[in-house]
């Protein structure tokens, strides 16, 4: 397994006469600084990293400044949603994101409503969110990744890694990557690769072929939570394209060194069991230039439903708050 982290990494900024401890501090790993431009940001600690030199370092010292004098960091939530499923599912969820000042956007993915020949088109949906988000307006974003979204979505993130960005004078950059009960996909293989076999519940969609569905979805994705809270999420469901589980990954969010990636374990799940979750967070152990931070919660699939306030809380470490 990843080396487990007990909490999100935070940096402490000291000087002689003051010792600060920012509420939000997303870009920098633990460490005491003697000056503000003395500290290690995300992949400058990487000699191989693009985002090391004396520009980086310049330009983050200018951000450490800035988070000194008590700016607010800018953060956008970027949702990649599971297979099967409509975007309305994290409605709750990124309400009370909401509610806590974090805009949020769940991506609609293109194999929800046309024949995809691979989940690479899913992937172009999810790539042009972030960069109208990333490009366009200069934000900084929070990459959330549940089920199959995190097959789509870490084929979507090189590039706009923030360490990158920054390292070019760019504006703007995923600053983490949170997985949830999420399908971890090395390079060079696809998401039923992960299966020893194909999984039971998986099987032809008896009108076109081409399509999957899932047998009894309230016992695979919500069987901790009453059918009648699931069943509303069920009918909204609709038959996923075989291809986007059959073509190959050419792109990981880990495997640069220069985001730090956070996976939620889910130990009711019936969809990526929780077997399979421990299975692939050993392969990207080896695969990962720095350790990844895990949690665990005793939630089904959908823990975005049944522990939403665990999954918000997630999300506000990821973006750096000091959270008991």
């Amino acid at each position: 397994m990843p080396q487990i982290l007990e909490q999100q990494s935070l940096v402490e900024i000291k000087s002689e006469q003051h010792s600060v401890k920012p509420h939000f501090m997303p870009y920098f790993t633990q460490m005491t600084c003697m000056s503000l431009t003395e500290f290690s940001y995300y992949g400058l600690d990487n000699s191989n990293s693009e985002a090391s030199g004396p520009k980086s370092r310049r330009l983050i010292g200018e951000a450490a400044a800035a988070l000194k004098q008590g700016h607010a960091l800018d953060y956008r939530i970027e949702v990649a949603i599971g297979a099967w499923h409509s975007p309305a599912v994290w409605d709750v969820t990124r309400a009370e994101l909401s509610n806590l000042a974090y805009p949020s956007e769940a991506v609609q993915l293109a194999s929800r409503d046309i024949a995809v020949t691979s989940h690479h088109e899913d992937t172009a949906v999810i790539r042009a969110a972030l960069e109208h988000l990333i490009e366009s307006e200069g934000k900084d974003v929070i990459l959330v990744m549940h089920s199959y979204g995190g097959l789509a979505g870490t084929n979507a993130v090189s590039g706009l890694e923030k360490a990158a960005r920054i390292a070019k004078g760019r504006q703007g950059g995923i600053t983490h990557c949170l997985f949830i009960a999420a399908f971890l996909v090395p390079k060079g293989q696809s998401l039923l690769g992960m299966f020893p076999e194909r999984p039971p519940y998986l099987i032809a969609d008896p009108e076109d072929g081409n399509y999957v569905k899932v047998v009894d979805p309230k016992e695979v994705f919500y069987n901790d939570v009453s059918q009648a809270e699931a069943q509303p999420w069920i009918d909204l469901m609709r038959p996923q394209p075989a291809s986007t589980f059959a073509s190959t990954v050419d792109s990981v969010a880990w495997e640069s060194g220069l985001l730090p990636c956070t996976y939620l374990m889910c130990e009711k799940d019936q969809g990526v069991y929780i077997w399979l979750q421990e299975k692939m967070l050993e392969g990207v152990a080896d695969q990962s230039r720095r350790p990844w931070t895990i949690e665990k919660c005793n939630a089904s699939h959908s823990a975005w439903l049944s522990e939403t306030p665990t999954v918000v809380r997630l999300i506000r470490r990821c973006a750096g708050e000091l959270l008991d």
